[in-house]
């Protein structure tokens, strides 16, 4: 539950210390992040309390006095046809008449109506080094378990774990429900498991400036990366094909596909003999997200595996959602291939998706789904293996493809990122580089999005509005 006022008053009488603005600022300045103390009348979930022109006695707990003839107040001079049964509590989403309440955040992916019957949820706070695990929804923090594992649709430590299919997807999304969720500052969370990882908070999600949110490649709704010799993982077009090889050159594995086209493997050179590079994967999944899925993995090379596409991250609030810290979902690099042998293609980025009515980002917050690179061919004879791509950057820049290991040894190509979303075609050799895998997809749908200018976006987002129940 938030609180803003659009008017001045004085606080004096009121018996608490009003709130700071963002910017610092003390006591109420009519600013849109002021806030003031909610009514105690009972708010219902998905309702956020807006003074717009009312008047108060000076005593906590007060009824707004609506009506006294300015527009914008609720509901007497708006004629009560936007509320309804809503009575005085302004509805940022509009009022669910049927229901009697104020209507609430419908997520794109799934129906949350089957998660509001549980009770006893409370606050998920996160802090030190934790790993979330999307098959059997536990949650282990600094060694300690603070959700266990196997208890499906149950509330355990404040928390409900639930799962929902998807139309058109075989991607499952694991949802883990809480009252509030905060990452605390300098926390690494990190997801694991087959699913995809959704962070659902009734009222308000944080992740505090340091903390870093991400999810191992290939895992968490992220597709895997080809083993030696082999395609990689079927994800509708984008999975990156295998290397070809010849009686004395080999190619290097494409890169797989997500928000761009994967990057070509680079072909195999020796005299008169020509192996062409595998394919890089096609672009894949609609910008809005639905259905929800990571990226696609890159194919392997003839002596190296493919990277793993990124993870499927959703998150999720009624209220506001602020991201000061880091969210990634990265592709892996390829591998760099053995003696005599091409690299693997790197693994697209992922897919983050971001809801609620409210989002904030700060200058220090990064959002990236950046590809991996491919990795490096080997040389011939006994000389040295290839070297690896690097894994998606968390920030604008590209993730470097291997470097060359020596003579017949192709370089891989670099992952795509902001600034160029397509995965770069791995360098031909006696032992070609794998292509580097693409850039992912970023989502916000919010009613109000106040992304910060200097917060790092890659690849850019798209936008969309919300849906309500």
């Amino acid at each position: 539950m938030i609180s803003w006022a659009a008017c001045s008053f004085d606080s004096a009488g009121l018996g608490v210390d009003m709130p700071e603005s963002r910017d610092g600022a003390s006591a109420v300045d009519g600013g849109p992040a002021d806030a003031v103390p909610a009514i105690d009348r009972g708010l219902t979930d998905g309702e956020i309390v807006i003074i717009t022109d009312a008047k108060l006695d000076g005593k906590i707990g007060d009824q707004l006095t609506p009506g006294d003839g300015v527009a914008g107040d609720a509901p007497a001079d708006q004629g009560g046809a936007d509320l309804g049964p809503c009575g005085t509590t302004h509805c940022p989403l509009g009022c669910n008449l049927s229901a009697a309440r104020c209507n609430r955040l419908r997520p794109s992916t799934f129906d949350p109506a089957p998660l509001y019957p549980f009770g006893g949820l409370g606050q998920l706070a996160l802090s030190g080094s934790v790993q979330i695990n999307t098959t059997d929804g536990s949650i282990i923090a600094n060694g300690n378990v603070v959700r266990a594992a196997n208890k499906h649709n149950q509330v355990a430590a404040g928390v409900l774990f639930s799962t929902a299919a998807q139309s058109g997807s075989n991607i499952e999304l694991a949802i883990f429900f809480a009252d509030s969720i905060n990452i605390a500052q300098n926390a690494t969370v990190t997801a694991t498991g087959q699913r995809a990882l959704v962070l659902y908070a009734k009222q308000q999600l944080t992740v505090e400036q340091g903390a870093e949110l991400t999810a191992a490649p290939g895992q968490a709704g992220g597709f895997a990366g080809g083993k030696v010799a082999a395609n990689a993982a079927n994800c509708g077009g984008g999975d990156g094909e295998k290397g070809n090889g010849s009686s004395s050159a080999d190619s290097g594995g494409g890169g797989g596909g997500h928000g761009a086209a994967g990057g070509t493997g680079g072909a195999g050179n020796s005299g008169g003999n020509h192996a062409p590079g595998g394919n890089g994967g096609t672009a894949t999944n609609s910008p809005t997200l639905i259905p929800l899925a990571g990226g696609c993995g890159g194919g392997g090379g003839s002596g190296a595996p493919g990277g793993g596409g990124g993870a499927a991250i959703q998150l999720i609030a009624g209220a506001i959602i602020n991201i000061l810290g880091t969210l990634t979902a990265p592709g892996d690099g390829g591998k760099g291939g053995t003696v005599r042998e091409s690299g693997g293609g790197g693994g697209a980025g992922g897919a983050i998706l971001i809801e609620a009515p409210v989002v904030i980002t700060t200058s220090a917050a990064i959002i990236a789904a950046n590809g991996g690179g491919g990795g490096s061919g080997a040389t011939d004879g006994a000389g040295a293996i290839g070297q690896d791509g690097s894994p998606g950057q968390p920030g604008a820049g590209a993730a470097a493809g291997g470097t060359s290991a020596g003579n017949d040894s192709g370089r891989g190509g670099n992952g795509g990122a902001k600034q160029q979303p397509q995965g770069q075609t791995g360098d031909a050799a006696k032992n070609g580089g794998g292509g580097g895998g693409a850039v992912g997809r970023i989502r916000i749908n919010a009613q109000s999005p106040q992304i910060s200018g200097s917060t790092v976006l890659s690849p850019l987002e798209t936008r969309g509005a919300l849906g309500t129940w």
